[in-house]
């Protein structure tokens, strides 16, 4: 099964840099913090409405996304033996 071209021709004329990420990081971060949602995530699809795709045709996305760091606890309280 082939990648759609126009799909492929979308994503080799990306721009997508190392800066870009960063600064869709900090947007999704700030969206997520505004909402108050949890893990969040977007996908970048390249099939654009109305490109000429065929039954079978592949189409490239790219999905990012931020999640909840896992804080390990480093001085555990002591638990009371029962």
């Amino acid at each position: 099964m082939p990648i759609n071209e126009a799909s492929r021709k979308r994503l080799e004329a990306a721009t997508f840099k190392a800066e870009t990420f960063v600064t869709v990081m900090e947007q999704m971060c700030a969206s997520r913090d505004a909402l108050g949602a949890g893990d969040t995530s977007l996908t970048l699809d390249y099939q654009e409405t109305g490109a000429e795709v065929k039954a079978g045709d592949m189409i490239p996305y790219i999905t990012i996304g931020l999640r909840q760091a896992v804080v390990e606890d480093v001085h555990p309280v002591p638990q009371e033996k029962s």
